[in-house]
């Protein structure tokens, strides 16, 4: 071997025994890493449920029916589900910001007709639930629901006070004038009896 060698190879064993000795006698100044693995959580987290709530609209609505909406929802998003009739619906009698409940029946009602020149105007008054007792109604009454006018509704008390309170809806297709395409249309509005 070359002398130059020799002094090459004496000089990285001497570097490896100081790098062992280093290692092992001079005290520990640092702190121990730990290594931490992290487990991702692969299920969804659970997503909020949002709460609806069931309106039953009916009245001057083209499309009366149930209809649900989220909680918080407006009277005024159940006449855009039910496409209220601006023309026929009388909107200054709603609370259109009030806010939906379940269960709630939202009648729209309809504007009242024109009185005729001379007539005085009649005040008629509609139950706070907004069903006509058919059977206890006046004619005036009957004529505040869509389709009946004076003539019907005098039809039909004509026709209660020959064959006496009506048992059925049914029972309206005997009055002269009421057809099963009114019956339809009033079916939400009227009750039978108290």
């Amino acid at each position: 071997m070359k002398p130059w060698h020799n002094i090459v190879v004496g000089f990285l064993a001497s570097l490896i025994l100081l790098g062992l000795g280093l290692l092992f006698f001079l005290p520990d100044y640092g702190e121990t890493i730990a290594l931490v693995t992290l487990t991702p959580n692969l299920t969804p987290a659970p997503s909020p449920t949002v709460q609806m709530v069931s309106v039953h609209v009916l009245g001057a609505v083209s499309a009366p029916g149930v209809y649900s909406f989220p909680q918080g929802a407006r009277v005024i998003d159940a006449l855009n589900a039910a496409g209220a009739i601006q023309s026929q619906a009388d909107l200054s009698r709603l609370n259109l910001s009030a806010v939906l409940e379940d269960g709630q029946r939202l009648y729209v009602p309809f504007l009242p007709t024109p009185t005729a020149p001379g007539d005085p105007g009649r005040s008629v008054e509609i139950p706070a639930d907004g069903l006509i007792n058919i059977n206890t109604a006046t004619a005036e009454e009957l004529e505040q629901l869509p389709q009946i006018g004076s003539a019907k509704a005098e039809a039909i008390v004509a026709y209660r006070a020959e064959h006496g309170p009506f048992l059925s809806l049914d029972e309206l297709n005997e009055v002269t004038g009421i057809g099963e395409a009114i019956i339809e249309v009033i079916k939400d509005l009227v009750t039978l009896g108290p």
